[in-house]
């Protein structure tokens, strides 16, 4: 069994006993050996693993697909750290009297993306939760007055836009933030 196939496996799976000669590491596993000589494949993290399995040429799609939803959080997160965001994951704060909660937090000089992950790819209903988005983004941009905050949602399956909030794709989300420059003016922006 390949690498990639083998981390697929994990990811769809689980922890795995391996009858093979496994040799090497994998991001997020750690391999214990049983009293019969197998080695015990233990998951520890999964979004290590899904990040290796992206390296290693595996459609992105495919693998958030695998992960759960806080899990892909996490992924979306390690996305934009990976183009020097600074990233707060499950940031909650407080204004007016208001908790709010917002997925992923991403910071870039006076940029801040308020990013809500949806795990799903439907699109019946979205125009409500972008909505959402932007009431909770709006009372986000007051609270930290001196940055510009733009609503995102990533979800499965849906790119475009509604209301001048980009919905985009966890399979394209590395492409919008490459190209942001040619999006930049057509995104909603909150001060």
């Amino acid at each position: 069994m390949g690498a990639l196939s083998l981390i697929m496996c994990l990811l769809r799976n689980g922890n795995a006993v391996f009858e093979g000669d496994f040799q090497g590491e994998l991001p997020g596993v750690i391999v214990h050996t049983d009293l019969d000589g197998r080695k015990i494949l233990v998951v520890q993290n999964r979004c290590e693993l899904a990040v290796e399995a992206v390296r290693m040429g595996c459609s992105v799609d495919k693998v958030t697909r695998l992960l759960e939803w806080r899990e892909f959080e996490v992924f979306v997160s390690n996305v934009f750290e990976s183009f020097g965001y600074n990233v707060k994951h499950d940031y909650r704060f407080k204004h007016r009297g208001v908790r709010r909660q917002i997925d992923v937090l991403a910071i870039q000089g006076r940029r801040t993306f308020s990013v809500d992950c949806k795990h799903w790819s439907k699109t019946r209903g979205l125009g409500v939760y972008v909505q959402k988005q932007v009431e909770r983004s709006a009372l986000l941009a007051e609270f930290l007055s001196n940055k510009e905050v733009y609503p995102l949602m990533v979800t499965l399956g849906f790119n475009g836009f509604v209301d001048g909030v980009p919905v985009v794709a966890s399979y394209a989300l590395r492409d919008f933030l490459l190209n942001l420059d040619q999006y930049v003016d057509m995104l909603r922006v909150l001060r």
